[in-house]
């Protein structure tokens, strides 16, 4: 309901060209800023890659259950973590890192090249630099960027493109 409400607020806004990019999560959305251009002055070509970007990204997000749950067959105590990639659990796991490494497992090494990952406010420094270190030696030949994202309830946001 957001994106077509998005653009139905483009299409009755006169004063300027207003465009939509309709990404579903926090990843399609950091994947599609990542590649606007200042210098690119034909918008459609902005959109685009834009548009091309959101959708090539793989996000996988990594949170903590608040209560037990079973989720399309998959069963998640209180206190678990999840791994959720396109609104699917993916991985549960006692730690965060448990399940952000079952949740790559899960994946293609060769479908992806880049790996961002965001780290949450929780996430202490020895932690994320135990992460880090899994892996750049599970997947070592992923260009690898860390960002201190702080938000408060993902442990981990990663993007996989």
């Amino acid at each position: 309901n957001v994106i077509l409400a998005a653009e139905q607020a483009a299409s009755l806004y006169t004063r300027a060209a207003v465009r939509v990019i309709p990404t579903v999560s926090i990843m399609e959305g950091y994947s599609a800023l990542s590649v606007i251009n200042p210098g690119i002055s034909d918008i459609d070509t902005l959109v685009d890659n834009a548009c091309r970007a959101a959708r090539g990204v793989t996000g996988i997000e990594i949170t903590r259950a608040v209560r037990d749950a079973s989720v399309k067959g998959v069963k998640v105590d209180c206190g678990d973590y999840m791994a959720i990639s396109r609104g699917a659990i993916t991985a549960t796991a006692g730690d965060a890192a448990e399940a952000l490494m079952e949740a790559l497992g899960e994946l293609s090494p060769d479908d992806y090249e880049l790996i961002t990952l965001f780290v949450g406010e929780a996430v202490s420094d020895d932690e994320r630099e135990a992460i880090t270190e899994l892996i750049g030696d599970k997947y070592p030949d992923w260009e690898f960027t860390v960002y201190m994202g702080g938000q408060e309830v993902y442990d981990y946001l990663i993007a996989l493109e």
